[in-house]
């Protein structure tokens, strides 16, 4: 039986979109925040989380749902992904469940793999049984193209801007916002103690420890720690019993032979892994602060104030509430230290935003031409080959202000 799409296609006053990802490395989930600037800049309300933070039944409530989700070991879907999966799987699920729901899906993958794309085709396949609409052909990204990722998201993400705008029309007096226009910040920080601003979210003083001034340059490894303090969700406190190098000084590679100690058992299986959540160097982060100018800030109490655009009324496409929220107080110090990932290498999207805070033209156009994947042997070329981290960067484009990525676990398995 045909269902009728409850979901209004014509000039929507408040057209909203929900962008979820299924991501182990952060792939997945850089594209499903590409995917949410190109939902705003065609004014939808737009909201990108993972997957495993909605429940299904709540898809019927946004105009759009697009999916970008990555495969992971053997066709398995990422781990941030299995409790949306594993409800769609439930055999009580009438071939109606998901009707009027209007989505695009993006897979990422690799063809040197059996298994290639299995996680996106299997979710494909499981909302059209459920009754879904599909938007536009999906799209399937191969890590192995000449271009890489970009080679297949590119042209694909053209085609799903070009099917929104002829499923979801612009008012005649609307255009859609140019690339080269800043999309507004969903989240502002400022200062704990500003109590006028109007909806401030404030904590009081951590116990956290600060970060200790020193050098620029090259770290040293320091010899002890203070205990790790930061409220991570499902973690287990550990001590380091044995920390031995493997490899001789004269080599390159660094490998180390780590003992932990718990204090209770742990019951694992083969395949299982262990996240270790690192913390910046002092020096990298004093580096920083001196470059930005901010030392007379750096250990002030600061606050989030979400953006009045996106968190008025009871708005579903509110941003996601950012992972500090849950920690008790924070200062800059102690977000540059143990949260923002300030060393990782940088990808595509992180030159085109500090492209908007530099107003040196030579630098403007380099970092664009870092952004555009027509240029993408030069990105790698600068970024990944040297393995150029995003301090180096903002050392190198001065010019530009800040913008970082909140920092994902590193994996190992045994």
């Amino acid at each position: 039986m045909a269902c009728a799409n409850s979901n209004n296609a014509g000039h929507a006053s408040a057209r909203t979109a929900i962008i979820l990802y299924g991501s182990e490395t952060g792939n997945s989930q850089d594209v499903a925040e590409e995917l949410g600037h190109l939902a705003e800049r065609l004014h939808f309300l737009a909201h990108v989380c993972e997957l495993n933070a909605i429940l299904p039944e709540s898809l019927n409530d946004y105009d759009v749902t697009i999916f970008a989700i990555s495969t992971t070991g053997q066709g398995d879907i990422p781990a941030n992904a299995r409790s949306f999966w594993r409800s769609l799987l439930l055999k009580k699920l009438p071939p109606t469940f998901l009707c009027g729901v209007n989505f695009a899906l993006f897979g990422l993958g690799d063809s040197s793999y059996p298994k290639f794309n299995w996680a996106s085709r299997k979710l494909y396949k499981r909302l059209l049984q459920l009754g879904a609409i599909e938007l536009c052909p999906c799209g399937e990204a191969d890590e192995q193209h000449p271009e890489g990722l970009e080679g297949t998201f590119v042209p694909w993400s053209v085609d799903l801007r070009n099917n929104l705008l002829n499923k979801f029309p612009l008012a005649p007096d609307r255009h859609p916002l140019p690339d080269d226009v800043q999309l507004p910040p969903k989240w502002v920080l400022a200062h704990q103690d500003s109590n006028s601003i109007e909806g401030a979210i404030t904590y009081p003083s951590t116990a956290l420890s600060e970060a200790q001034p020193g050098g620029q340059g090259s770290p040293s490894i320091p010899s002890n720690f203070s205990h790790d303090l930061r409220p991570i969700p499902n973690t287990v406190s550990a001590t380091l019993v044995a920390n031995d190098r493997l490899t001789p000084q004269t080599h390159w590679q660094d490998v180390r032979h780590l003992i932990l100690k718990i204090s209770e058992p742990i019951r694992y299986a083969p395949g299982d892994i262990l996240c270790v959540t690192p913390r910046n160097f002092d020096s990298d982060v004093n580096s920083l602060i001196c470059m930005m100018g901010w030392e007379n800030n750096a250990d002030t109490p600061l606050c989030f104030v979400p953006n009045a655009k996106y968190a008025s009324g009871n708005n579903e496409s509110s941003p996601e509430i950012p992972f500090l929220l849950k920690s008790p107080g924070f200062t800059l110090r102690i977000l540059l230290t143990d949260y923002l990932d300030i060393m990782a290498i940088p990808r595509r999207s992180f030159f085109s935003n500090i492209a908007h805070y530099t107003e040196d033209p030579m630098h403007k156009e380099r970092l664009l031409e870092f952004a555009n994947p027509e240029y993408i042997d030069e990105f790698y070329d600068y970024t990944s080959r040297p393995r150029r981290s995003i301090l180096e960067v903002l050392h190198e484009f001065e010019s530009s202000c800040q913008w970082w990525e909140i920092e994902n676990p590193k994996k190992f398995t045994r």
